[in-house]
């Protein structure tokens, strides 16, 4: 019974459309013919109910994007080592997760997206640094001293609502756009050191702060 897997009047599949883009309109489980399961290349998975992905991964073995909405069920991403293809992932709340080691396989994995993914554990360092160019991470992520090892991002996106975190590592170089929310204790802005004034800063941490590089004083967010 496919309900055992995920809920399937939730779960939303994709597959390209005539440029090679993912699909702008996705289907219910029942809207797929069991002969295009090789094609769907994009799943936003709800109700997920098992404890790693070696099902969905053995049903949808093409897919270049995941997204896993808030679940307790999922232990472990086992299963998406074999997803090659890999481009993009989304994790939301899934507090029983801990084992991310699995992506250390997915080589090209650009857009990383775990902003709601709470769980203290490592995430940066199970990623390919300079394969990833749209990072999002939680505060609250055990191994967040890596960051500065990512070179080639075009977005970056921190996320520290009930972060108890003061001091920031030093960012790397961030092309387009950077974005802080939360962070309540944070007390220096020293971290962003190599950003450029000219990239698209969006503040939403604490006001006033300490420490914020003179290059970017005269940035409208900190106005």
């Amino acid at each position: 019974m496919i309900e055992k897997l995920f809920n399937p009047r939730k779960t939303i599949f994709l597959g390209l459309d005539e440029l090679g883009r993912i699909q702008g309109r996705g289907r219910f489980y029942a809207e797929i013919d069991e002969t295009e399961y090789s094609a769907i290349k994009s799943c936003v998975i709800s109700g997920f109910k098992q404890k790693n992905l070696e099902e969905l991964v053995n049903m949808f073995p093409n897919l270049i994007e995941v997204s896993i909405e808030k679940t307790s069920k999922l232990l472990s991403l086992e299963g998406i080592d074999r997803l090659v293809d890999l481009q993009k992932i989304t994790i939301q709340d899934c507090p029983n997760l801990k084992d991310l080691s699995s992506l250390k396989m997915c080589s090209h994995l650009a857009e990383v997206e775990l902003s709601r993914f709470k769980t203290p554990t490592d995430v940066l360092g199970v990623l390919h640094a300079k394969v990833v160019s749209s990072l999002a991470v939680n505060g609250n992520i055990t191994d967040m001293s890596l960051i500065g090892q990512f070179h080639n991002l075009d977005y970056l996106y921190l996320y520290g609502f009930g972060c108890d975190t003061e001091i920031l590592p030093s960012l790397p170089k961030v092309s387009i756009n950077f974005t802080l929310e939360g962070f309540p204790k944070l007390k220096d802005a020293s971290f962003m050191d190599k950003f450029d004034a000219s990239i698209r800063i969006s503040w939403w941490g604490p006001k006033p702060i300490k420490g914020i590089p003179e290059k970017l004083l005269a940035h409208k967010t900190f106005q």
